[in-house]
Protein backbone atom coordinates (compact mmCIF):
# COMPACT_ATOMS: atom_id res chain seq x y z
CA UNK A 1 0.00 0.00 0.00
CA UNK A 2 1.38 3.28 -0.13
CA UNK A 3 3.12 2.92 -3.60
CA UNK A 4 3.63 5.91 -5.76
CA UNK A 5 3.28 5.03 -9.34
CA UNK A 6 4.82 7.14 -12.13
CA UNK A 7 2.40 7.91 -15.92
CA UNK A 8 5.08 7.65 -18.83
CA UNK A 9 3.15 10.24 -20.87
CA UNK A 10 5.15 8.95 -23.86
CA UNK A 11 2.96 6.22 -23.65
CA UNK A 12 -0.31 7.97 -23.47
CA UNK A 13 -2.34 8.72 -26.27
CA UNK A 14 -4.20 12.26 -27.05
CA UNK A 15 -7.65 10.84 -26.81
CA UNK A 16 -6.84 9.60 -23.21
CA UNK A 17 -7.12 13.63 -22.05
CA UNK A 18 -9.34 14.53 -23.81
CA UNK A 19 -12.23 14.68 -21.29
CA UNK A 20 -10.03 15.62 -18.66
CA UNK A 21 -9.16 18.83 -20.51
CA UNK A 22 -12.91 19.58 -21.67
CA UNK A 23 -13.76 19.42 -18.03
CA UNK A 24 -11.15 21.84 -17.02
CA UNK A 25 -12.24 24.01 -19.64
CA UNK A 26 -15.56 23.83 -18.12
CA UNK A 27 -14.80 24.53 -14.81
CA UNK A 28 -12.73 27.50 -16.02
CA UNK A 29 -16.05 28.88 -17.23
CA UNK A 30 -18.14 28.50 -14.45
CA UNK A 31 -16.37 30.90 -12.68
CA UNK A 32 -17.80 33.78 -14.71
CA UNK A 33 -21.09 35.16 -13.36
CA UNK A 34 -24.38 34.19 -15.42
CA UNK A 35 -24.97 37.94 -14.80
CA UNK A 36 -21.91 39.00 -16.26
CA UNK A 37 -22.32 41.35 -19.25
CA UNK A 38 -19.07 41.29 -21.08
CA UNK A 39 -19.33 37.50 -22.55
CA UNK A 40 -20.59 38.38 -25.92
CA UNK A 41 -20.30 36.68 -29.11
CA UNK A 42 -17.48 39.26 -30.35
CA UNK A 43 -15.48 38.02 -27.35
CA UNK A 44 -16.16 34.34 -27.19
CA UNK A 45 -14.68 34.44 -30.95
CA UNK A 46 -12.02 36.28 -29.93
CA UNK A 47 -10.81 33.83 -27.64
CA UNK A 48 -11.27 31.17 -29.59
CA UNK A 49 -8.26 28.99 -30.59
CA UNK A 50 -6.24 28.75 -34.08
CA UNK A 51 -7.30 24.96 -33.51
CA UNK A 52 -10.64 23.46 -31.90
CA UNK A 53 -8.98 21.87 -29.03
CA UNK A 54 -11.17 20.16 -25.97
CA UNK A 55 -10.71 22.98 -23.42
CA UNK A 56 -12.20 25.44 -25.09
CA UNK A 57 -15.07 23.12 -26.09
CA UNK A 58 -15.32 22.79 -22.49
CA UNK A 59 -15.01 26.18 -21.97
CA UNK A 60 -18.05 26.52 -24.86
CA UNK A 61 -20.25 24.26 -22.70
CA UNK A 62 -19.53 26.07 -19.25
CA UNK A 63 -20.46 29.50 -21.28
CA UNK A 64 -23.37 27.87 -22.04
CA UNK A 65 -24.64 26.11 -18.95
CA UNK A 66 -24.16 30.04 -17.55
CA UNK A 67 -26.37 31.63 -20.56
CA UNK A 68 -23.37 32.82 -22.40
CA UNK A 69 -24.42 31.57 -25.55
CA UNK A 70 -28.30 32.57 -25.80
CA UNK A 71 -26.97 35.80 -27.81
CA UNK A 72 -24.24 34.33 -30.22
CA UNK A 73 -24.05 35.03 -33.48
CA UNK A 74 -25.47 33.01 -36.30
CA UNK A 75 -22.25 33.16 -38.47
CA UNK A 76 -20.11 32.64 -35.07
CA UNK A 77 -22.08 29.04 -34.55
CA UNK A 78 -21.41 27.85 -37.76
CA UNK A 79 -17.85 28.45 -37.45
CA UNK A 80 -17.49 26.56 -34.33
CA UNK A 81 -19.98 23.54 -35.99
CA UNK A 82 -18.54 23.77 -39.34
CA UNK A 83 -14.84 21.69 -38.71
CA UNK A 84 -16.90 18.76 -37.53
CA UNK A 85 -14.63 18.74 -33.88
CA UNK A 86 -16.52 16.32 -32.08
CA UNK A 87 -15.77 17.80 -28.43
CA UNK A 88 -16.49 21.13 -30.02
CA UNK A 89 -20.08 19.83 -31.88
CA UNK A 90 -20.98 18.45 -28.23
CA UNK A 91 -20.11 21.75 -26.24
CA UNK A 92 -21.92 23.94 -28.74
CA UNK A 93 -25.02 21.70 -29.11
CA UNK A 94 -25.39 21.35 -25.60
CA UNK A 95 -24.63 24.67 -24.61
CA UNK A 96 -26.99 26.59 -26.71
CA UNK A 97 -29.87 23.94 -25.65
CA UNK A 98 -28.99 25.36 -21.90
CA UNK A 99 -28.84 28.94 -22.86
CA UNK A 100 -32.01 28.21 -24.71
CA UNK A 101 -34.25 25.83 -22.07
CA UNK A 102 -37.50 25.55 -22.75
CA UNK A 103 -37.86 27.91 -24.81
CA UNK A 104 -38.45 25.55 -28.16
CA UNK A 105 -36.46 28.03 -30.13
CA UNK A 106 -36.71 27.13 -33.98
CA UNK A 107 -32.95 28.26 -34.36
CA UNK A 108 -31.50 25.78 -31.99
CA UNK A 109 -33.75 23.14 -33.04
CA UNK A 110 -32.44 23.25 -36.44
CA UNK A 111 -29.13 23.33 -35.87
CA UNK A 112 -29.96 20.11 -33.86
CA UNK A 113 -31.45 18.86 -36.64
CA UNK A 114 -28.85 18.80 -38.86
CA UNK A 115 -26.88 16.70 -36.79
CA UNK A 116 -29.69 14.47 -35.67
CA UNK A 117 -31.22 12.01 -38.23
CA UNK A 118 -34.49 11.84 -36.05
CA UNK A 119 -35.67 15.56 -37.34
CA UNK A 120 -34.43 15.00 -40.63
CA UNK A 121 -37.14 14.55 -43.70
CA UNK A 122 -35.14 11.34 -44.90
CA UNK A 123 -33.89 9.49 -42.52
CA UNK A 124 -31.48 7.11 -44.68
CA UNK A 125 -29.30 10.28 -45.95
CA UNK A 126 -26.00 9.79 -44.23
CA UNK A 127 -25.18 12.96 -42.29
CA UNK A 128 -21.58 11.43 -41.77
CA UNK A 129 -21.77 12.60 -37.65
CA UNK A 130 -20.66 10.51 -34.86
CA UNK A 131 -23.07 8.78 -33.01
CA UNK A 132 -22.26 10.36 -29.52
CA UNK A 133 -22.54 14.00 -31.40
CA UNK A 134 -26.06 12.72 -32.39
CA UNK A 135 -26.92 11.14 -28.90
CA UNK A 136 -25.78 14.60 -27.38
CA UNK A 137 -28.17 16.29 -29.89
CA UNK A 138 -31.08 14.70 -28.36
CA UNK A 139 -29.82 15.57 -25.00
CA UNK A 140 -30.45 19.16 -26.32
CA UNK A 141 -33.63 18.81 -28.07
CA UNK A 142 -34.65 17.94 -24.82
CA UNK A 143 -33.20 20.47 -22.82
CA UNK A 144 -34.59 22.82 -25.26
CA UNK A 145 -38.62 21.61 -25.34
CA UNK A 146 -38.06 21.00 -21.33
CA UNK A 147 -41.58 20.41 -20.15
CA UNK A 148 -42.84 21.98 -22.96
CA UNK A 149 -45.38 18.28 -24.06
CA UNK A 150 -44.74 18.40 -27.26
CA UNK A 151 -46.08 15.52 -28.30
CA UNK A 152 -44.29 15.42 -31.80
CA UNK A 153 -41.02 15.52 -30.80
CA UNK A 154 -41.94 13.32 -27.54
CA UNK A 155 -42.77 10.78 -30.15
CA UNK A 156 -39.93 10.72 -32.09
CA UNK A 157 -37.15 11.10 -29.02
CA UNK A 158 -39.62 8.17 -28.00
CA UNK A 159 -38.64 5.88 -31.69
CA UNK A 160 -35.44 6.75 -31.00
CA UNK A 161 -34.98 4.47 -27.88
CA UNK A 162 -35.10 1.64 -30.76
CA UNK A 163 -33.77 2.35 -33.75
CA UNK A 164 -33.46 0.04 -35.96
CA UNK A 165 -29.23 0.54 -37.17
CA UNK A 166 -28.30 1.23 -33.41
CA UNK A 167 -29.35 -2.25 -32.40
CA UNK A 168 -26.73 -3.67 -34.76
CA UNK A 169 -23.66 -4.91 -33.51
CA UNK A 170 -21.48 -2.98 -36.01
CA UNK A 171 -22.60 -0.07 -33.88
CA UNK A 172 -21.35 -1.27 -30.44
CA UNK A 173 -20.05 2.08 -29.80
CA UNK A 174 -21.96 4.70 -27.87
CA UNK A 175 -25.19 2.58 -29.07
CA UNK A 176 -25.92 2.63 -24.91
CA UNK A 177 -25.45 6.61 -24.83
CA UNK A 178 -27.22 7.16 -27.79
CA UNK A 179 -30.94 5.32 -26.51
CA UNK A 180 -30.04 6.92 -23.14
CA UNK A 181 -29.87 9.84 -24.29
CA UNK A 182 -33.10 9.60 -26.10
CA UNK A 183 -34.93 8.32 -23.10
CA UNK A 184 -33.85 11.54 -21.23
CA UNK A 185 -35.14 13.66 -24.16
CA UNK A 186 -38.20 12.30 -23.90
CA UNK A 187 -38.50 12.10 -20.07
CA UNK A 188 -37.33 16.50 -20.31
CA UNK A 189 -39.65 17.00 -22.80
CA UNK A 190 -42.92 15.39 -21.16
CA UNK A 191 -41.75 15.37 -17.75
CA UNK A 192 -44.32 15.19 -15.23
CA UNK A 193 -47.09 14.92 -17.12
CA UNK A 194 -48.47 11.15 -16.80
CA UNK A 195 -49.59 12.01 -13.69
CA UNK A 196 -52.40 13.99 -15.28
CA UNK A 197 -52.76 12.79 -18.76
CA UNK A 198 -55.02 9.67 -19.48
CA UNK A 199 -55.44 10.23 -23.07
CA UNK A 200 -55.18 6.67 -25.51
CA UNK A 201 -52.34 8.23 -26.77
CA UNK A 202 -50.69 8.67 -23.74
CA UNK A 203 -51.65 4.79 -22.48
CA UNK A 204 -49.97 3.69 -25.63
CA UNK A 205 -46.55 5.78 -24.71
CA UNK A 206 -46.95 3.75 -21.51
CA UNK A 207 -47.22 -0.20 -22.96
CA UNK A 208 -44.31 1.19 -25.38
CA UNK A 209 -41.84 2.14 -22.26
CA UNK A 210 -43.17 -1.33 -20.89
CA UNK A 211 -42.48 -3.33 -23.83
CA UNK A 212 -38.68 -1.60 -24.16
CA UNK A 213 -37.91 -2.36 -20.15
CA UNK A 214 -39.55 -5.98 -20.38
CA UNK A 215 -38.86 -7.04 -24.15
CA UNK A 216 -42.19 -8.57 -25.65
CA UNK A 217 -44.37 -11.41 -24.26
CA UNK A 218 -46.59 -12.04 -27.27
CA UNK A 219 -46.34 -12.71 -30.52
CA UNK A 220 -47.71 -9.27 -30.79
CA UNK A 221 -45.46 -7.21 -29.06
CA UNK A 222 -42.53 -9.20 -30.90
CA UNK A 223 -44.15 -7.59 -34.32
CA UNK A 224 -43.84 -3.89 -33.18
CA UNK A 225 -40.06 -4.36 -32.44
CA UNK A 226 -37.36 -4.75 -34.94
CA UNK A 227 -35.84 -8.47 -35.12
CA UNK A 228 -32.19 -6.90 -34.03
CA UNK A 229 -34.23 -5.96 -30.89
CA UNK A 230 -31.76 -5.99 -27.96
CA UNK A 231 -33.53 -5.05 -24.41
CA UNK A 232 -30.19 -4.67 -22.64
CA UNK A 233 -29.52 -1.32 -25.25
CA UNK A 234 -33.40 -0.12 -24.57
CA UNK A 235 -33.75 -0.84 -21.22
CA UNK A 236 -31.75 1.93 -19.26
CA UNK A 237 -33.02 4.89 -21.42
CA UNK A 238 -36.68 3.29 -21.59
CA UNK A 239 -36.77 3.03 -17.31
CA UNK A 240 -35.40 6.89 -17.32
CA UNK A 241 -37.98 8.01 -19.84
CA UNK A 242 -40.58 6.34 -17.72
CA UNK A 243 -39.22 8.13 -14.14
CA UNK A 244 -39.58 11.26 -15.71
CA UNK A 245 -42.79 11.06 -17.51
CA UNK A 246 -44.53 9.83 -14.36
CA UNK A 247 -42.14 12.35 -12.13
CA UNK A 248 -43.35 12.55 -8.45
CA UNK A 249 -46.59 11.57 -9.69
CA UNK A 250 -47.18 8.66 -6.63
CA UNK A 251 -48.50 6.23 -9.02
CA UNK A 252 -47.57 2.56 -7.48
CA UNK A 253 -49.06 0.63 -10.73
CA UNK A 254 -46.14 2.74 -12.71
CA UNK A 255 -43.73 2.28 -10.37
CA UNK A 256 -44.17 -1.40 -10.70
CA UNK A 257 -43.06 -1.95 -14.05
CA UNK A 258 -39.63 -0.81 -12.41
CA UNK A 259 -39.89 -2.88 -9.76
CA UNK A 260 -37.21 -4.99 -8.23
CA UNK A 261 -37.25 -8.73 -8.95
CA UNK A 262 -38.12 -11.03 -6.06
CA UNK A 263 -37.28 -14.36 -7.76
CA UNK A 264 -34.31 -15.91 -8.52
CA UNK A 265 -35.33 -16.49 -12.48
CA UNK A 266 -36.21 -12.70 -12.76
CA UNK A 267 -33.00 -11.37 -11.36
CA UNK A 268 -30.96 -13.47 -13.78
CA UNK A 269 -33.02 -11.65 -16.56
CA UNK A 270 -31.75 -8.26 -15.26
CA UNK A 271 -28.43 -6.85 -15.89
CA UNK A 272 -26.68 -5.15 -11.99
CA UNK A 273 -26.32 -1.64 -13.38
CA UNK A 274 -30.16 -2.18 -14.76
CA UNK A 275 -31.18 -2.87 -11.07
CA UNK A 276 -29.64 0.74 -10.10
CA UNK A 277 -31.41 2.80 -12.82
CA UNK A 278 -34.95 0.75 -11.72
CA UNK A 279 -34.23 1.74 -7.56
CA UNK A 280 -33.65 5.20 -9.38
CA UNK A 281 -36.33 5.09 -11.17
CA UNK A 282 -39.06 4.08 -9.05
CA UNK A 283 -38.30 6.51 -6.49
CA UNK A 284 -38.17 9.71 -8.76
CA UNK A 285 -41.94 8.10 -9.45
CA UNK A 286 -42.94 7.28 -5.46
CA UNK A 287 -41.35 10.54 -4.56
CA UNK A 288 -43.14 11.38 -1.57
CA UNK A 289 -42.50 7.54 -0.11
CA UNK A 290 -38.42 8.88 -0.36
CA UNK A 291 -37.01 9.49 3.22
CA UNK A 292 -33.17 9.84 4.42
CA UNK A 293 -33.43 7.11 7.00
CA UNK A 294 -31.38 3.54 7.32
CA UNK A 295 -34.87 1.82 7.35
CA UNK A 296 -36.25 2.96 4.17
CA UNK A 297 -32.82 2.29 1.91
CA UNK A 298 -32.89 -1.20 3.86
CA UNK A 299 -36.76 -1.77 3.16
CA UNK A 300 -35.46 -1.15 -1.12
CA UNK A 301 -33.37 -4.09 -1.35
CA UNK A 302 -35.47 -6.65 1.51
CA UNK A 303 -36.36 -8.68 -1.08
CA UNK A 304 -32.82 -9.45 -2.02
CA UNK A 305 -32.62 -11.11 1.30
CA UNK A 306 -35.29 -13.84 0.32
CA UNK A 307 -32.75 -15.51 -2.62
CA UNK A 308 -30.24 -15.50 -0.38
CA UNK A 309 -29.29 -19.22 -1.53
CA UNK A 310 -27.12 -21.50 1.06
CA UNK A 311 -23.66 -21.38 1.58
CA UNK A 312 -22.29 -23.65 -1.07
CA UNK A 313 -24.13 -21.47 -3.80
CA UNK A 314 -21.59 -19.45 -4.18
CA UNK A 315 -22.33 -18.44 -7.88
CA UNK A 316 -25.69 -17.36 -6.77
CA UNK A 317 -24.96 -15.39 -3.74
CA UNK A 318 -22.48 -13.33 -5.71
CA UNK A 319 -25.29 -12.41 -8.20
CA UNK A 320 -27.31 -11.76 -4.90
CA UNK A 321 -24.59 -9.35 -3.57
CA UNK A 322 -24.27 -7.38 -6.61
CA UNK A 323 -28.13 -6.65 -7.09
CA UNK A 324 -28.11 -5.64 -3.77
CA UNK A 325 -25.13 -3.19 -4.11
CA UNK A 326 -26.82 -1.72 -7.24
CA UNK A 327 -29.66 -1.48 -5.14
CA UNK A 328 -28.00 0.55 -1.94
CA UNK A 329 -26.56 2.91 -4.79
CA UNK A 330 -29.77 3.71 -6.23
CA UNK A 331 -31.60 4.46 -3.00
CA UNK A 332 -28.96 6.62 -1.86
CA UNK A 333 -28.84 8.54 -5.06
CA UNK A 334 -32.75 8.98 -5.08
CA UNK A 335 -32.22 10.67 -1.37
CA UNK A 336 -29.35 13.00 -2.79
CA UNK A 337 -31.81 14.35 -5.32
CA UNK A 338 -34.81 14.99 -3.04
CA UNK A 339 -32.57 16.58 -0.59
CA UNK A 340 -30.16 18.12 -3.00
CA UNK A 341 -28.82 21.81 -1.89
CA UNK A 342 -30.47 21.80 1.28
CA UNK A 343 -27.37 20.39 3.33
CA UNK A 344 -29.62 17.91 5.06
CA UNK A 345 -28.49 16.81 8.73
CA UNK A 346 -30.66 13.81 8.03
CA UNK A 347 -29.77 12.77 4.59
CA UNK A 348 -25.92 13.52 5.15
CA UNK A 349 -25.11 10.85 7.53
CA UNK A 350 -27.37 8.13 5.36
CA UNK A 351 -25.47 8.57 2.40
CA UNK A 352 -22.09 8.51 4.36
CA UNK A 353 -22.84 5.71 6.69
CA UNK A 354 -23.28 3.07 3.31
CA UNK A 355 -20.28 4.84 1.31
CA UNK A 356 -18.40 3.22 4.26
CA UNK A 357 -19.88 0.15 4.26
CA UNK A 358 -19.68 -0.22 0.67
CA UNK A 359 -15.69 0.84 1.52
CA UNK A 360 -15.27 -1.43 4.15
CA UNK A 361 -16.54 -4.21 1.82
CA UNK A 362 -14.39 -3.27 -1.20
CA UNK A 363 -11.68 -3.42 1.31
CA UNK A 364 -12.33 -6.94 3.04
CA UNK A 365 -13.25 -8.45 -0.37
CA UNK A 366 -9.80 -10.16 -1.06
CA UNK A 367 -8.06 -11.17 -4.17
CA UNK A 368 -10.36 -14.11 -4.89
CA UNK A 369 -12.58 -14.45 -8.59
CA UNK A 370 -15.26 -13.73 -6.22
CA UNK A 371 -13.83 -10.66 -5.66
CA UNK A 372 -12.78 -9.37 -8.73
CA UNK A 373 -16.42 -10.48 -10.06
CA UNK A 374 -17.55 -7.85 -7.26
CA UNK A 375 -15.01 -5.05 -7.28
CA UNK A 376 -16.39 -3.49 -10.73
CA UNK A 377 -19.85 -3.46 -8.84
CA UNK A 378 -18.40 -1.79 -5.17
CA UNK A 379 -16.48 0.70 -6.73
CA UNK A 380 -19.42 2.53 -8.87
CA UNK A 381 -21.55 1.55 -5.91
CA UNK A 382 -18.99 3.87 -4.10
CA UNK A 383 -19.52 6.35 -6.21
CA UNK A 384 -23.27 6.89 -6.86
CA UNK A 385 -23.07 6.89 -2.42
CA UNK A 386 -20.23 9.16 -2.15
CA UNK A 387 -19.06 12.01 -3.87
CA UNK A 388 -21.92 11.90 -6.20
CA UNK A 389 -24.99 11.56 -3.56
CA UNK A 390 -22.98 14.05 -1.07
CA UNK A 391 -21.92 16.20 -3.40
CA UNK A 392 -25.58 16.66 -4.09
CA UNK A 393 -26.89 17.24 -0.69
CA UNK A 394 -24.64 19.58 -0.07
CA UNK A 395 -24.15 21.43 -2.85
CA UNK A 396 -23.92 25.10 -2.13
CA UNK A 397 -23.82 24.75 2.34
CA UNK A 398 -20.52 25.79 2.55
CA UNK A 399 -19.89 23.30 5.87
CA UNK A 400 -17.02 22.44 6.93
CA UNK A 401 -18.35 18.91 7.68
CA UNK A 402 -19.17 18.36 4.32
CA UNK A 403 -15.30 19.83 2.80
CA UNK A 404 -13.56 17.75 5.62
CA UNK A 405 -15.52 14.51 4.61
CA UNK A 406 -14.63 15.06 0.99
CA UNK A 407 -11.03 15.45 1.73
CA UNK A 408 -10.76 12.63 3.78
CA UNK A 409 -12.35 10.35 1.16
CA UNK A 410 -10.19 12.18 -1.65
CA UNK A 411 -13.92 13.57 -3.63
CA UNK A 412 -12.61 16.34 -5.27
CA UNK A 413 -10.22 14.82 -7.69
CA UNK A 414 -13.68 12.49 -8.83
CA UNK A 415 -16.60 14.98 -8.38
CA UNK A 416 -15.57 18.27 -8.48
CA UNK A 417 -17.05 19.51 -11.81
CA UNK A 418 -20.40 18.06 -10.48
CA UNK A 419 -20.41 19.61 -7.55
CA UNK A 420 -19.81 23.22 -9.31
CA UNK A 421 -22.45 22.23 -12.05
CA UNK A 422 -24.46 21.70 -9.02
CA UNK A 423 -23.79 24.92 -7.13
CA UNK A 424 -25.10 26.80 -10.38
CA UNK A 425 -28.31 24.89 -10.81
CA UNK A 426 -29.45 25.08 -6.73
CA UNK A 427 -28.50 28.77 -6.96
CA UNK A 428 -32.01 29.37 -7.84
CA UNK A 429 -33.35 27.75 -5.10
CA UNK A 430 -31.13 29.34 -2.50
CA UNK A 431 -32.41 31.89 -0.22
Amino acid sequence: MGIKVELESSKLTAETKWWSDFHNGCAAALRISPSSESVQSSWIQFVKPTELNPEHAGFLFGLGLNGHLKTVDTWDTFSYLSPKHEQTSIAVLLGLAASNVGSSSDYVTRLIAVHTPALLPVRTVDINVPLLVQASGLTALGMVYLGTGNRKMADDMLAEIARDDIMLPSQAEHREAYTVSAGFAFGMIMVGRGGSNTSPADARRLARLKLLIHGPRSDAERAELSRNFDLNITAPGASMALAMLYLKSNRADVADIVSIPTTRDALNSVSPNLLLLRTIAKCLIMWDSIKPSLEWVNAQYVAMTQLMPSSEDGTTANLVDVATYNIIAGACFAIALKYAGTASTEAWPVIINYYDILVRSAYAAGTSHESHFLEPTLTRSRQECGPFGSSASGARCSQCTFICNGNRHGWYRRSGLLAAAQTRIRKVHTP
